[in-house]
């Protein structure tokens, strides 16, 4: 997949194209790539992925602040493993803002992108003529030269697969049906940093991740059992996000997850973390003890979810 980072940089021949912010890139995004990819091979015509690169909401809206489902390098990793010829992410400005669907089309689609195929998703609209849709961007299609699609709509057990849908289940910290609505498991990266080191003291030394650095939506609050990966070698985790409520009382939020079967110093590696299913709510514990006797206990249920093969994960 070739990024296109501007629009400047776009020097493209005629293709087949879909727009979104594709937040997640969950399998609702993911199906719609395939049917984009299935109209640019009846065409012969290379495939584009329009995104954007912050969300549209936070210009439109200054007091908006979403949480997001990627980081940005994170969506173009799993937008290329959808294998498109070219991906354009749009700088989404007040200007882009003031276009009509029409002038969209024309400007951008047409003139600087050179589609040919537009494929709709379901229910997607874009311009600041936001009643238009589907019907609209036909008729303008026929207008520009531009072949419009509309795509099928996706659906997992009856049900249409949404980022907002999403981020509602990892706000209850249901992270095994997110992960199925993603297509995998809802994960976090980042490098490790220096704690207050009472894991250690309590026979489970814990890896810290700085929540503020991740720029992604955490799962609710509670006991978690992960995979982890270090490098080309992954191992169960036990994760914990919250306020350590035994320790802190009102403390600042944070991620911490001990690391079965390995005691290296890492800090300032990094570390990625696939949640694979909450243990339990974070509670405050009447003592140390009390606390260590519980974290024994879900110390067990990590090892009987959490599977690691003994071979290193093979390289993509």
């Amino acid at each position: 997949m070739k990024i296109l980072k501007s629009l400047a940089d776009a020097q493209l021949p005629p293709c087949v194209a879909t727009i979104g912010f594709f937040d997640g890139v969950h399998l609702g995004h993911q199906d719609l790539i395939r049917q984009v990819e299935v109209v640019a091979a009846e065409h012969q015509l290379p495939s584009l992925i329009i995104t954007f690169g912050q969300h549209p909401r936070r210009v439109l809206r200054t007091d908006y602040q979403p949480e997001m489902l990627n980081t940005p390098k994170e969506k173009l990793s799993l937008l290329a493993h959808c294998h498109p010829d070219y991906c354009c992410v749009l700088d989404f400005d007040t200007r882009m803002a003031g276009m009509t669907s029409y002038e969209f089309m024309d400007r951008v689609l047409k003139q600087q992108l050179n589609v040919r195929y537009l494929v709709v998703g379901y229910d997607h609209h874009f311009g600041c003529d936001m009643n238009h849709g589907f019907e609209q961007y036909a008729e303008y299609g026929k207008e520009l030269g531009i072949g419009v699609i509309k795509a099928s709509q996706f659906l997992l057990d009856g049900k249409p697969v949404s980022s907002s849908a999403i981020r509602f289940l990892l706000q209850v910290g249901d992270v095994t049906q997110a992960a199925r609505l993603l297509g995998r498991s809802y994960s976090v990266e980042g490098k490790v940093v220096r704690g207050q080191s009472l894991g250690r003291k309590l026979g489970f030394p814990t890896a810290n991740l700085d929540v503020h650095m991740l720029h992604k939506m955490l799962p609710l609050d509670g006991a978690y059992a992960t995979r982890v990966t270090l490098g080309d070698r992954q191992y169960a985790g036990m994760a914990n996000i919250g306020r350590r409520p035994t320790v802190e009382h009102e403390g600042e939020r944070t991620l911490e997850v001990h690391i079965l079967n390995f005691a290296d110093d890492i800090y300032d590696q990094d570390l990625h973390l696939d949640f694979e299913r909450r243990i339990r709510a974070e509670h405050r514990f009447a003592s140390y003890v009390e606390l260590t006797e519980q974290l024994r206990k879900d110390l067990q249920r990590v090892e009987q979810i959490v599977v690691i093969d003994s071979q290193p994960p093979m390289a993509d």
